[in-house]
């Protein structure tokens, strides 16, 4: 059972397949072909466009070459025998248009893989506009529709969606600058599913100048060296210091053989009239990689030419009903999507006016305790103001009982001073007539000598009376004055309370309006804000930074093929010999 192992194994060989996101190991013959092996690899990742890939597999000499179909696998040049054999699976031949001819989804996505890792690693040339554009479809192919919840400022990876290159060139220009141009095109490419943002990735990139293109270098019959380009649409011949604009362009519609003979290329045309024309290589290896890939696209070529197979047409029509399904599914999904996202937007504008109303309710309760506060504080004050006004209001009273009083004595002074001042004219009346009675004595003195003694003790009599008269008349008048400014006073006590009761009532007025005019200025603001925010609502959205015409870039292109192909075959024969 040992034995039998053991020559089971030794009939056997270990295979390691290297893809652009994947490795295969498998256990193949040793007397496999290599068409065995492409077989076992295409149905792993089922794969049924085959005609585009090939394995690869780098010799003893650092040369890379492609595995043959009809050849035995261990009779290929340079592959080392030694443990695990190691290939790589590539794109070998390249579409003449991605959106057309790529039928199967897994096709598409390999070809997407190489055709991205080229352009990052600066093997497809790729200006700067193009380039912010496939990265964004990058992103959409990595992580769907655009959540700004997911990308914070500095975590997207530059590095890994642009060329080094680009960034070497425009290093002057910010991580954050990059990073807002690409966001900005990633927004719209909102809704596309995977395999939709490759293809468009992929139609971008198709209309590169170096897209599809196997540069080699050969020389012309005056040793003139210039790189050879061979595509899809036919061969180029570039200038040794410009790989991107062809110089000169011979269709596969006109070519109708090619060969070699040791390290010369030999070129047919379709036209017998043109005569043949050659370059040479630097080694014999060398033309037979060319010649492989001149054989592939030009049949390939002839092919896209002529209706399609049963094969091909079966894989179209499976295709196109599984994408017309996958699309169905997608539109639902982006249905329900935009249902939740819309239940999403109201549930948080609904949040939002819940905590405005909130704190609308805050403030209308701070407000409230505010105006409790003024309230209680007004009420004290008019309650204290009523104590004021009913204690002036005693005092008015018994103020104006004392004026009373003050009216009752000085009506009783003024009529004691009438009477006074009755008697004293009274007494003067007498005085007047005792001194009329002593002059006329005087004139009689001798006659009347007694009476004279007589009139003079009168008249002493009366002037001790007049004295005690005068000596007594002041007193009511000065009672009088004293009893006035007692009155004034009290005048004055009065007048000063009326004055202090209008104060306070004209600061409880003036505290009023103060609120009402708060009142208003509060609500004034809330209508402001309010306007503001309506107006931070209807700002139209910033638009896209830029949008590539993908079309105009093909025509660019092609217009350039075209520019290359001009003049006749014989024209452009004698061209490249005499460069």
């Amino acid at each position: 059972m040992s034995l039998q192992r053991k020559i089971r194994d030794k009939n056997l060989i270990n295979v390691r397949i290297v893809s652009m996101d994947a490795e295969l190991q498998f256990t193949v013959p040793r007397t496999s072909y290599g068409r065995d092996l492409l077989d076992v690899v295409y149905r792993a990742l089922g794969l049924r466009e085959t005609w585009y890939f090939g394995l690869q597999y780098q010799d003893d000499k650092a040369l890379f070459n492609w595995l043959k179909e009809n050849k035995p696998l261990l009779k290929h040049s340079g592959l080392s025998l030694d443990g695990c054999l190691t290939f790589s699976l590539l794109v070998r031949f390249y579409p003449e248009d991605v959106s057309e001819e790529l039928v199967q989804d897994i096709t598409q996505h390999l070809v997407f893989l190489q055709v991205r890792q080229s352009i990052l690693d600066s093997h497809i040339s790729c200006p700067p506009d193009e380039a912010i554009l496939l990265a964004s479809y990058d992103l959409q192919i990595k992580y769907g529709d655009y959540d700004d919840t997911n990308f914070e400022p500095g975590a997207l990876p530059i590095e890994e969606l642009l060329p080094l290159n680009i960034l070497q060139q425009y290093a002057n220009t910010s991580r954050e600058a990059w990073e807002n141009r690409v966001r900005q095109l990633h927004v719209d490419n909102y809704g596309f599913s995977r395999a939709e943002a490759e293809l468009e990735y992929l139609k971008v990139a198709q209309n590169l100048s170096m897209f599809g293109v196997g540069y080699f270098q050969i020389s012309n019959k005056k040793d003139s060296v210039v790189y050879l380009g061979v595509t899809a649409f036919g061969l180029n011949i570039y200038d040794k210091n410009d790989r991107q604009t062809p110089k000169i362009n011979f269709p596969w519609s006109e070519i109708k053989n090619v060969s070699y003979e040791d390290t010369k290329f030999i070129i047919r045309p379709v036209d017998k009239k043109v005569p043949t024309f050659s370059f040479y290589s630097s080694n014999l290896r060398l033309n037979k990689i060319v010649l492989d890939l001149c054989m592939g696209n030009h049949d390939l070529f002839l092919r896209r030419r002529k209706p399609d197979s049963i094969e091909v047409q079966q894989m179209k029509l499976h295709a196109k009903e599984e994408r017309a399904r996958r699309q169905l599914e997608r539109q639902k999904l982006l249905k329900e999507k935009r249902l939740r996202e819309e239940l999403q937007r109201e549930k948080l504008e609904l949040q939002r006016q819940l905590l405005d109303m909130q704190e609308e309710v805050r403030q209308a309760n701070e407000e409230m305790n505010r105006c409790h506060e003024t309230a209680s504080v007004l009420s004290e004050k008019a309650k204290y103001s009523e104590e004021e006004a009913t204690l002036l209001n005693q005092k008015a009273l018994q103020a104006e009982a004392e004026v009373q009083k003050l009216k009752l004595t000085v009506l009783r002074s003024e009529e004691e001073r009438i009477l006074m001042e009755k008697k004293v004219q009274e007494a003067e009346n007498i005085a007047s007539q005792m001194a009329d009675e002593a002059e006329r004595c005087a004139a009689e003195v001798e006659d009347f000598r007694r009476e004279m003694l007589k009139a003079k003790m009168y008249e002493k009599m009366a002037r001790d009376r007049l004295m005690e008269i005068s000596s007594t008349s002041p007193s009511p008048r000065f009672a009088v004055y004293e009893k006035v400014d007692s009155i004034g006073s009290t005048h004055s006590i009065a007048n000063g309370m009326m004055m202090d009761t209008e104060k306070l009532s004209a600061e409880i007025e003036r505290e009023r309006l103060e609120y009402v005019q708060k009142s208003r200025n509060f609500q004034t603001q809330l209508n402001e804000l309010k306007t503001e925010i309506e107006i931070i609502k209807s700002e139209d959205a910033l638009s896209p930074f830029y949008a590539l015409d993908v079309a105009g870039m093909r025509k660019e292109k092609f217009a350039t093929l075209q520019k290359a192909s001009a003049g006749s075959t014989k024209m452009r024969i004698s061209h490249f010999e005499n460069l």
